[in-house]
């Protein structure tokens, strides 16, 4: 009967919408063009709906994002190529990173590991970047220095983020150099047991945040590489190891972040 077609078509219809709604949703894409792709699939003829149908969920997963293929293919080559420069940096990063500032090994990624985060990774050639390091003990925790600021203000340890060449070498030639010393009072004057208070063991999964803003305005437009580091070289850091207090492992030796590019434009 009449009706009874007039029924079945409203429920295919909404089937349809519910279908071409979901895929469209899930491409991330407004619903509304899955029920107009499915409006399409019921005004046809009928013989004719099966071959839409599959046009139109072909359409829905590739043409419908306002982004042509050929950026999409350009941007994820520069994200492959941008990963395969970091990779080949991060060896000669860690030199970089001893000779800019102290010889020494690094410490093992089981005993704590830094995270390093930035507002973004293209930036005006004269404004300020944002950095954020956050250190985090390993699963049985970490004694360290009790010092988690800027490791130029005590040249022992604390954290430490500066812009390199592609080369690794510093981008500003006009960086300044330590500006202070440790915790302790000097060579002589105190023992493992009075440095003891000087060092701080945190509890597994237990983190130190640290922020800087590193100026550009000096820097040559092009791409750098963002390295950055906690440093664990304190004071009498090996007597104070031995301690029978410390009920744990000292990390000593450079703590590194992944390496990130940063384009100045």
């Amino acid at each position: 009967m009449p009706h009874h077609s007039l029924i079945a078509t409203i429920v295919i219809g909404l089937g349809l919408a519910f279908v071409f709604g979901a895929l469209a949703h899930r491409l991330r894409v407004p619903p509304l063009v899955g029920y107009l792709v499915a409006g399409v699939v019921m005004a046809a003829p009928v013989e004719r709906r099966s071959q839409l149908a599959r046009a139109g969920a072909s359409a829905v997963r590739h043409q419908l994002n306002p982004r042509e293929p050929g950026h999409l293919d350009r941007a994820a080559e520069d994200r492959r190529v941008g990963a395969r420069e970091v990779d080949h940096l991060e060896d000669a990063l860690a030199g970089a990173g001893r000779r800019l500032s102290l010889q020494g090994a690094q410490a093992s990624s089981a005993l704590a590991t830094l995270r390093m985060q930035t507002d973004r990774l293209v930036y005006r050639r004269d404004a300020p970047l944002e950095v954020t390091l956050t250190l985090k003990a390993g699963s049985n925790g970490v004694y360290l220095p009790a010092y988690f600021d800027d490791f130029m203000k005590t040249c022992e340890h604390g954290f430490s983020a500066t812009l390199l060449t592609l080369a690794g070498k510093s981008a500003d030639l006009h960086a300044t150099g330590c500006m202070g010393g440790g915790l302790h009072s000097g060579p002589g004057v105190d023992t493992a047991q009075a440095e003891l208070a000087n060092f701080v063991r945190l509890e597994p999964g237990e983190m130190r945040t640290w922020h800087t803003t590193l100026k550009t305005s000096a820097l040559s437009r092009g791409r750098y590489c963002l390295y950055g580091e906690y440093l664990s070289y304190a004071y009498m850091i090996d007597e104070v190891a031995q301690l029978r207090e410390v009920k744990g492992v000292m990390a000593k030796g450079r703590i590194t972040a992944r390496p990130l590019l940063i384009d100045l434009r």
